[in-house]
């Protein structure tokens, strides 16, 4: 074998060792909201009600920059509905809500549990289906968004339950413009993330 397949194979079997610290681990995450998305509003002849679908689910990534530090990027997706109605209107909307958090995580790493703390920026695009009200006013937002959790090592998984706040800096769907709902720009979350 050439010195060039040497330098590969061994490279080869660094990589495949468990003793070599995974650098970039996949995944996915799934959870459920804690808050609702929407405030419902006072509507003089008629009511307003929302539906959310309770889950959240999308892939994950996460690259080791250091013992202790980690980055994460997110992409997940929840669906959610409003309706209201009154003696002279009537909506309703099916949601699309997709978010893409950026995240620096520091751990506690300790044998088969590690205490964690997350936070970052947030990227949010909503988008409506079957609806019969106007496009929503902010349907790209930024936020920012903070968690803490704990990671569980079982065999070659990794599941980190995690509490997560976010805030956003606009209301998708905005107070007065949209009859008897608007978005919230607070929002809790429980997720659950499963990465190898």
């Amino acid at each position: 074998m050439s010195l060039r397949g040497s330098l590969i194979a061994s490279l080869l079997l660094a990589l495949a060792s468990p003793a070599f610290p995974q650098i970039v681990s996949f995944g996915a995450k799934v959870g459920v909201p804690l808050t609702s998305a929407y405030q419902i509003q006072f509507v003089g002849d008629g009511g307003a009600s929302s539906y959310e679908y309770r889950f959240t689910v999308g892939p994950t990534v996460e690259l080791r920059l250091h013992r202790h530090l980690s980055f994460e990027v997110d992409a997940l997706w929840r669906r959610s509905s409003f309706s209201a109605g009154g003696a002279h209107f009537n909506i309703g909307s099916s949601v699309n809500d997709w978010q893409f958090p950026v995240l620096f995580k520091y751990s506690i790493r300790a044998k088969g549990i590690s205490p964690f703390v997350d936070g970052g920026g947030v990227y949010r695009h909503v988008s409506t289906v079957s609806s019969t009200v106007p496009p929503p006013n902010s349907p790209s937002t930024g936020g920012l968004t903070a968690g803490a959790g704990i990671t569980l090592r079982l065999l070659r998984v990794r599941l980190s339950p995690e509490i997560r706040y976010t805030w956003w800096s606009n209301q998708a769907f905005a107070t007065g413009a949209y009859t008897g709902v608007a978005t919230k720009t607070n929002q809790a979350d429980l997720l659950i993330g499963a990465t190898f």
